[in-house]
């Protein structure tokens, strides 16, 4: 079970960013705290066992996401693994890889072992991403 909310934690994520036109991400470095799924704050429910008893979930309880000047990205999610509604294990994970931006649009592409590529979109400071159907929004950290 373990092994397979990690794998969802980290493939279900795809990452989006950015307001530069030039194809440097410049404007976009700095790093961005998850605000919400689907227009809910976290946790959020990315995997439930259906009824009956026991019910096992696995829910993003928060993130963050960095773009670095040299084009290349992070994204850290905890989530936490649930058994009937309570929690029973605590994962924090990551995964990276290089960026480019043309616009508003960002394309990832994942290193290894995540591989493939995303896209999203940026608009001032917040970032959205659409992840196998689920949007993600990231606000940019300020006053650090």
């Amino acid at each position: 079970m373990r092994t397979f909310a990690r794998v969802l934690l980290l493939c279900a994520v795809p990452l989006s960013a950015c307001a530069d036109s030039t194809g440097s991400g410049d404007g976009i470095t700095g790093t961005y705290l998850l605000a919400s799924v689907n227009g809910a704050p976290p946790p959020f429910t990315i995997y439930s066992t259906p009824p009956p008893s026991p019910i096992y979930s696995n829910q993003t309880s928060s993130g963050s996401l960095t773009f670095k000047s040299d084009q290349t990205f992070v994204i850290r999610l905890t989530a936490q693994l649930l058994k009937d509604g309570v929690v029973y294990n605590t994962i924090a994970d990551s995964a990276g890889g290089t960026f480019s931006v043309a616009q508003n649009i960002v394309t990832y592409t994942y290193g290894y072992p995540s591989g493939g590529t995303r896209t999203g979109t940026v608009s001032g400071h917040t970032v959205t991403m659409d992840a196998e159907g689920n949007l993600y929004s990231f606000n940019k950290q300020t006053g650090l």
